[in-house]
């Protein structure tokens, strides 16, 4: 079902790392990374999700 694990990795180190106080540079790293990897997962996720409960 998930077929970038590294990429999934990464994201949930992110989500541990980020903190709202940090400074605005690693809250902008973190909003890139949302938008241009962890968008792009999720909805590969869910493709193969409506996928698999389509069978």
């Amino acid at each position: 079902m998930i077929d970038d694990g590294k990429g999934w990795l990464d994201m949930i180190i992110d989500r541990i790392q980020y903190n709202p106080v940090y400074t605005i540079d690693t809250q902008s790293n973190f909003l890139e990374n949302i938008r241009k990897r962890y968008i792009r997962l999720l909805e590969r996720f869910e493709r193969t999700m409506v996928k698999k409960l389509e069978e």
